[in-house]
């Protein structure tokens, strides 16, 4: 899906290659099934030794799993400073982030963001944004650990523009959002969703004829959502599951439907076929912990009980910066606010971009077998549980 790239395939390919050629990589690129639709990239150094992986999907696959494993390799570049986090509670005032707010005294490794649409500025633990061990380990020794239940690499994106780099990046903060208030609803821990389920002639569109996409969606249950700041969302899910079973799930989110639809689907058959006996491990575990509690089990195959009307969306050809402002006024009406760093740039190769957006929710962790809890239960009361979606 090209609507949300400012450069042709061709061209993008090309920068991706140049950027492994300066920084002294070499990838790997292999292709998961018979059907094109899943690729796994490893970048090795010149000693041949692995520096980071990534996966893509879709008929772009092998671009993609280029791109993420370089996004992969480029944020792990990025160095924390060490704050007090009384600095960054203070910078965090009037966000109505709880995860920030709740922070005890203490120093602990931090970035430095500044506001997409004025001169603010934020800083946000490292934990949050970086899920890497050094990380962790730093911030485990300090009395905020508990924020490493909720780190997390959504947010991070590299674009061959820094335009798409930071669209890409916002999108999927507000879709990781998007999912967790989905399981908030199935928990009837928040107010239900509008919900719709995307018409046959839609995915046909969607999928300009591809008839093992086509197929593949058809083979699952979709629902979309229209109502998160100006954004499309939609949840892949297998049509049946076994008992007591994790079902493999994907997820989109786009300024445009058809893009959110793409990724929800793609997503689903990647994550079903990149499931290792590791993560085939780790998600028992998550079952066994989901499993144990009546309204948590409820996300085991996170099918809605209602049935929701067919629709027909329209698809909206904005451009990459188009999309960018338009997200961006839609979360300021919202009360919300897009903070990033750049991690990595060289104009005309790539952009790598981390995106923070306080308040937003995180749940979608939970999935994971991680006890995390929504901003409402950290608030202490001062946030409603039914608003702020």
């Amino acid at each position: 899906m090209l609507n949300e790239r400012e450069l042709s395939e061709h061209e993008a390919q090309h920068r991706l290659e140049q950027l492994c050629n300066c920084l002294g990589v070499n990838p790997k690129i292999e292709i998961l099934g018979d059907d094109g639709l899943v690729a796994s990239c490893a970048l090795y150094d010149t000693a041949g030794n692995e520096l980071s992986s990534g996966a893509g999907k879709g008929r772009l696959c092998k671009l993609g799993a280029l791109a993420e494993s370089l996004e992969h390799y480029l944020s792990g570049t990025s160095t924390p400073i060490s704050i007090c986090s009384e600095t960054i509670v203070e910078t965090a005032k009037g966000l109505d982030d709880w995860l920030l707010l709740s922070l005890p005294p203490c120093s602990i490794p931090t970035f430095e963001l500044e506001a997409a649409d004025s001169h603010d500025h934020l800083y946000v633990p490292a934990a949050l944004l970086a899920p890497e061990a050094r990380i962790a380990s730093q911030t485990g020794d300090t009395p905020a650990a508990f924020i490493n239940k909720y780190s997390s690499n959504s947010g991070t994106a590299l674009g061959c523009t820094e335009n798409e780099a930071l669209l890409h990046a916002i999108n999927e903060v507000i879709e990781r959002h998007a999912l967790s208030i989905y399981y908030l609803s199935l928990c009837n821990l928040t107010t239900s969703l509008k919900l719709f389920q995307p018409a046959p002639g839609f995915i046909k569109q969607t999928f300009n004829n591809d008839p093992e996409l086509e197929g593949h969606a058809k083979d699952l249950k979709l629902y979309m959502c229209d109502t998160f700041y100006d954004t499309y969302f939609c949840i892949a899910i297998p049509s049946s599951s076994l008992p007591n079973e994790l079902s493999v799930i994907g997820s989109g989110c786009s300024t445009d439907p058809s893009t959110a639809l793409y990724r929800a689907v793609t997503e689903q058959i990647q994550c079903e076929r990149l499931r290792s006996s590791k993560e085939l491990l780790e998600d028992e575990e998550a079952s066994a912990t989901l499993s144990k509690s009546t309204k948590l089990a409820a996300l085991l195959h996170p099918l809605p009980n209602a049935t929701y009307p067919s629709r027909h969306p329209k698809v909206n050809l904005y451009s990459v910066r188009q999309q960018i402002k338009r997200t961006l006024l839609n979360l300021k009406e919202n009360g919300r606010q897009v903070f990033y760093h750049v991690i990595f740039d060289v104009p005309g190769l790539a952009s790598v971009v981390q995106v923070y957006i306080p308040g937003l929710e995180r749940f979608h962790l939970i999935r994971s077998g991680i006890p995390v809890a929504p901003q409402s239960a950290l608030s202490n009361g001062a946030r409603e549980p039914h608003v702020h979606l």
